[in-house]
This record gives C-alpha cells, structure tokens and sequence, in this order.
C-alpha cells in the first residue's frame, strides 16, 4: 500500500534496517514529500534539500533508498524563455569542505561512493569538471573527459589542462593519460601521459602560466615554469614568459629560512625585447636586452650582531620593457643597501659596516658608497672608579667619547657637451664620468659637568682629523677667463678644533591657591649661557685653503676639499669660513599644576598636568664684523587635557631691514622697476620703532582620536563599589 503526504516544513524521519543511518535526517521540499513504506524509500520534490552529519545536498527532485544507504539527486528542464535545453536545480552536494555539482548525483553515504554526471567539483586550489566523475572512495575520483584548472571563472575556464583519463587523489597526485593543455580552448601542446602533483601546502611541480594580451606586446603568457620544494629551509621557482609580438624572459626565485637564524631570497630575471616597447613603428631588428638582480638576506647572527641586505641591480630600461605595475614604471629610482652592525657586551663600543647604492634609471647616473665603516665608542669616565655613581672628586667627572669612521664613495655623474658639427651647428653629447672619493675621520670629544654649588659648570673640547688620498685645485684661464679644476693625489690631513664653556642653574617658584581643586602650581626657569671658540681655517697660517690671481689679478681663496663644478667635494667636507667666538643665551621655562585626584580613583592619587613649555634663545658672536646678535629664537608647547597637542615656534630679528628701488631698462627699452631688500647693521630700537620683526613662524595643532575616548566608562569610584556591594548581600 502506497501513502503520500504533502508537507511544506522540515521533517526528521528515521528508518529502522540493518543499513540505517546512525545519524539524524532533516529533509525539506517545497512541493511534495512520498513515502514508499514497502522500499523504504522517499522522494522529494520541488527545491529539496536534505542533510545529515557533515553532509548537505540541494536539488529540484531527490530519492533517498533507506536500506540501500543512497539517493539519486536530478534537475529539471528549465522552462523560461531564453534558457531553453538547459537544466533547473541540478544537485549540489557539500561534504565537509568539498563541493560536488553536476547534473545528475548518485551517492552512497555509507560507502562514501558515488557519480556525477557533467560534474564539477573543488579540492583544494583547483577546480576539477567532467563528463562523468567517479568517486570510487573516499581518497580517490576517476574522472571522464575530465578538465583541472585553478582559473575560478565559472562561465568559461581560460585555460585548463584536459584529458580522457584522469585519476585524481586529492593533496597527493593527478594522473592523466593523454593531456593536452589549452587555452581559450586552443590546444598549445600535449603529452603521452602526465603526473602532477595536487598537495596542498609546498610541494614540487608545474607553475601554471597565466593567459592574457597587451597593447604594446601582444597576446602573453606569463609566470609558467616549475616550482621546486627543496626542503624545509628553501625552495626554487624558475618560470619564463612569451610575447607574440616577440620578446621573452626567464626568471628564477629562490628563497631559504631557518627560524630564528636568517631568511632571504634571490630574484634574477633576463629577457629579450625584439622592437622597442611604445614604439611600433621601430624596425624588429633592433632587439634590447634586459635583466635584473634582486637579494635580500636577514640574520641574527648573536645576540650583538645583525646582517642584512636589501640589493637591487637592473638595467635601465628593464620595468619599461616587461613590467605592468604602475609603480615600477613611475619609479625613477632604485635603491640597494646592505649592513653589518655588532656590539660589545658591557661596554660602551660598537661597529658598523654598511655598502649603499642609488640608481637613477633616467639618466643611467648612480651614487656609491662602498664601504662606509664607523666605530663608536660613547662617554666614559676614565678616572671615576667601579661602582662610583658620579659623586666623587672633580677629576672624577671629567669624560670622553669618540667616533671613527672610514668613506669611500663611488659616483657616476652626467653632463651635456655642446661642440659645433661639419655643417656648422651645435650637437649636444651626453658625456658620463665617474668620481672617487676616499676618507678617514677620527672625532675625539673631552667634556666634564662639576657643580659648584646650585649651578653645573660644563667645559668641553672637540679635535676632528681628517685624513684625504686627493683634493680638487682650481686655476684660472686668462685667454676666456674660465676656470677649470683638476683632481690632485696626495696625501691630506685636516686638523681642525672647537672649545666651549656653558653654566646652567632651576630656579623654582611654587603658587599654593587651594581653590577650584588645585593643589599648587609650579614654575621650573633654567637659565643657560655658554661661550664657544672655532679659529677661521682659511687663513693662510693654516694652510688649507687655496688661491689663484683671477680678472684684474684679484686674489681669489677657496676651499680645495668642497669640490667645483661637476666635481663633487671630499667625503667629510672641507674646514669652514671665519672665525667664531659665541656667547650663546637661553631661558627655559616650565609651568606645571597639580590637582586633588579625580573622583573615581580609588588610589587618591593627586593628578599633574604641563599647563606651558617657553623657550627662548638667541647668539652674540663677539668677532663678527657685523650682525653680531643671532635672530632670536622663541618656542612654546601645551596640552588641552588629553585631547588637543598645540605647539609653535617664532624668530625675529633685531636688525633694519633696508629696501632699495632700481629703474632698468628692459628689453623693449622701458624703464623697468625692481626692489631689493638687505639687512642694515642698525638695531631697530635705534629707529624708535621697536625692538624686534617677525621673520619666521609655525604653529602646529595635533589631536588623537580612538573609540575608547567615546566609549562610556564604568564607575569605580569607592561609593559606586561600596553601592553594588550592598546590593549584591
């Protein structure tokens, strides 16, 4: 005897037979549920669904056979216009994190077998489709006319490899025989038989290409090779690129790790362009060669001592002839730099070796500095002994530190030379000349801070030495008055020093209002003056600096250690201009407030807050000729509660400032009127019209904003805790 029933809402049903689900059954269809009582079967109609354990499947129609453990899933013939001879509620079946679809299902879910008929399924990464797709168990499929790819376009697959026969074992291995790979449905080549490997994770194999077309190169495929999973600690990826429009490159990745040793990698790339990209119009038989070379290496090699290298070398015209980014083609530059930096443990001495290198990819002009080599040793107490806190005699304070460092730089510069041609014009040849430059610098510092009483004394002494292999000398050309400079060898040494002398005291003033919840207010002021002494090392006693006869047998001086024209300077500089002899000035002042603690703090803690920061500074250099006081420097800071940072600075100078009005004729002949302005050595006071001009400001206003500056607060104080105590007996 048959029975149905028309239901609308889920329904669990279980069966009792030697084949029975041990699990719970939810079915649902939106049309008709039978009952076959004598087969024990059901069939579902109209959008069903059913699902059990980690098992989910969708279909218009679905027939379960309870002894048989199975069900046969199918769509129907979809009837809206357009979409004639195409199918309706074809079954999908999820299982865990796999997803089976095809046209018509059949699936054991005791055995874990099954088929699909036009199926398609997704394992891992790849998307595997076929006319017919066996599941023979749980770890094995057999597909028929079958098709794996990793493109997910779900319309049309733009490239895939397909075969016959294929065997697939999911995160072990694909087995096809033959194979063909295609793209657009283009077959490009085909083998007898092949074994790709599917796991996931790292594992050695086939890089799939990526298909597409460019304006400049043409139709491309891109990034196809072989992927090599050496072992833990490092892997290789070669691949390698076509253009129709002609032009290839090869490339080769290589990367390698020890956890919590070193890491790095190695990227090279070479190709061939056979016309000039942006230019079709360029004959094909100029080809252009490009590559590139990019390691990076990081290591820990002690706890002191660290390694790392970051080191880009490419041809000029490489990003424009292979690369789509956007960024690599605006990029003009390319940097590389790579470093060595130890220290000592327990001491106050460190070392490190550095190599830079700035590529213009413009001009083909690069900056290097091969090596740079600094050791530093900071400020210690040679006559203050172990364990003094520095409170000892006055020879106890006296220290010094100093700091070594070695330069070599390496510079190719470019320049435009203008010479007449055969015809009686001008060419302009570009011309590329590379610079050498070599140094040594030894900074020894002597410094000591005594107190005498309530006010801190600090002398202190400075000797620079730098040693040079050349310099640039100059000499003037009287038949078309030019001046040319040429490099001299030699050896060089600067001897240059600096002495000074500051004092510095507090003064504190204390304000107790009581009021308004104010505890005090405090003003900390820190007056500072110091002197400082540099000789003026373009004297001829010196014997630095340099001199020629130049137009009307003037005498001219420079320095032979900046450099001039084209020709760069020496790697540490040359010794200065002028004397100097510096009383420097400075007041600091300090405005604070403390308050009673707020009302929910517990630890009655009383709260402190920085009302305003004042600066003030300013110069006098007593051997100057002229303007000898500095402009005169005047900064400040506050802070409104925790919300708003304001700070700004200002300068002002004490001189007149002198405009002058000068007619010229122009070019057409009419008299033209500029201004010029200068600095007079006239104090403004003595004009009666104040002390000071403004020359110079900035203000700066910074906030911080964070959802828990919004976020209500609960209440700590001691009533509320004492309030939800009671409440809680």
């Amino acid at each position: 005897v048959r029975d149905s029933l028309r239901i609308i809402s889920d329904t669990t049903i279980s069966f009792a037979s030697k084949n029975s689900v041990d699990t719970i059954v939810t079915y649902t269809a939106k049309d008709t549920v039978v009952y076959v009582l004598d087969d024990k079967r059901m069939k579902l109609y109209g959008s069903s669904a059913i699902s059990f354990g980690t098992m989910g499947l969708k279909a218009e129609r679905i027939t379960l056979n309870w002894d048989a453990s199975t069900f046969q899933a199918t769509g129907i013939p979809d009837t809206a216009k357009g979409r004639e001879g195409r199918f309706t509620g074809t079954p999908i079946l999820n299982e865990g994190a796999e997803k089976y679809e095809g046209l018509e299902m059949s699936y054991n879910f005791k055995t874990k077998k099954g088929v699909i008929l036009e199926g398609q399924t997704v394992i891992g990464d790849g998307f595997y489709l076929g006319e017919r797709i066996k599941r023979a168990s749980e770890d094995v499929y057999f597909i028929s006319s079958g098709q794996y790819t990793t493109c997910d376009k779900p319309d049309h697959k733009h490239f895939y490899f397909g075969s016959p026969r294929m065997k697939v074992v999911p995160n072990d291995v694909i087995i096809a025989e033959p194979i063909v790979f295609f793209v657009e449905d283009i077959p490009l080549f085909a083998l007898p038989f092949a074994v790709i490997p599917g796991k996931s994770g790292r594992s050695s194999g086939i890089v799939i290409p990526t298909f597409g077309d460019d304006y400049a190169r043409g139709r491309f495929l891109k990034g196809g090779g072989y992927y090599l999973a050496a072992s833990d600690y490092w892997d290789l990826k070669l691949t390698a690129d076509w253009y129709s429009k002609g032009g290839y490159q090869m490339g080769g990745f290589l990367q390698y790790s020890k956890r919590y040793s070193f890491n790095g990698s190695i990227d090279a790339s070479y190709g061939r362009q056979t016309y000039q990209i942006g230019d079709p119009r360029s004959p094909d038989d100029l080809p252009r060669t490009d590559y590139r070379m990019v390691l990076r290496h990081s290591q820990q090699i002690d706890p002191s001592s660290q390694l790392s290298a970051d080191l880009s070398y490419l041809t000029d015209s490489y990003y424009q002839s292979f690369s789509n980014n956007i960024n690599q083609l605006l990029n003009q530059e390319v940097r590389s730099s790579a470093s060595y930096s130890t220290s000592w443990e327990g001491t106050n001495r460190s070392l490190s070796v550095n190599i830079e290198r700035s590529q213009n990819l413009v001009n083909g002009t690069s900056s290097n500095i091969f090596p740079r080599i600094s050791f530093n040793q900071s400020q210690i107490y040679p006559f203050r002994p172990a364990g003094s806190n520095g409170d000892g005699a006055w020879y106890e304070m006296i220290g010094f530190d100093y700091s070594g460092q070695a330069l070599q730089t390496i510079n190719v510069t470019a320049r435009d030379v203008i010479s007449r041609d055969t015809a009686g014009g001008f060419d302009t040849t570009t011309v590329k000349e590379t610079f050498d430059r070599r140094g040594l610098q030894h900074s020894f510092r002597l410094l000591s801070s005594p107190k005498f009483g309530y006010v801190t004394i600090q002398p202190s002494f400075s000797l620079q030495e730098r040693w040079y292999d050349h310099r640039v000398e100059r000499a003037f050309n009287p038949a078309d008055s030019t001046v040319s400079a040429r490099d001299v060898r030699g050896f060089f040494a600067l001897h240059t020093f600096s002495l000074g002398v500051s004092a510095n005291t507090k003064l504190y003033g204390t304000l107790s209002p009581n009021i308004a919840g104010i505890i005090g207010i405090r003003h900390t002021m820190q007056p500072q003056i110091s002197y400082s002494y540099n000789p003026d090392y373009s004297t001829s006693a010196w014997g630095y600096y340099q001199s020629y006869r130049g137009i009307r047998d003037s005498l001219i001086r420079y320095d032979p250690y900046t450099g001039y024209g084209n020709m760069p300077g020496e790697t540490f500089g040359g010794v200065g201009y002028g004397e100097s002899q510096t009383i420097g000035m400075s007041i600091s002042n300090v405005f604070e407030m403390k308050m009673n603690p707020a009302a929910d703090d517990t630890t009655l803690t009383p709260r402190k807050f920085q009302l305003l920061s004042l600066n003030l500074s300013s110069g006098y250099n007593i051997v100057a000729d002229s303007l000898k006081l500095s402009p005169i420097s005047l900064s400040y800071s506050t802070r409104v509660q925790e919300l708003v940072d304001m700070s700004g600075s200002a300068t002002y100078s004490p001189y007149v400032i002198q405009r002058r009005r000068l007619a010229e004729p122009d070019s057409l002949g009419h008299r033209a009127v500029a201004e010029q302005a200068h600095l007079t050595n006239r104090y403004i006071a003595e004009d009666g019209v104040g002390f000071l001009r403004l020359i110079g400001f900035s203000f700066n206003l910074q906030t911080r904003l964070s959802s828990d500056m919004f976020a209500s607060k609960p209440d700590t104080s001691v009533k509320a805790l004492l309030g939800n105590y009671a409440y809680r007996i």
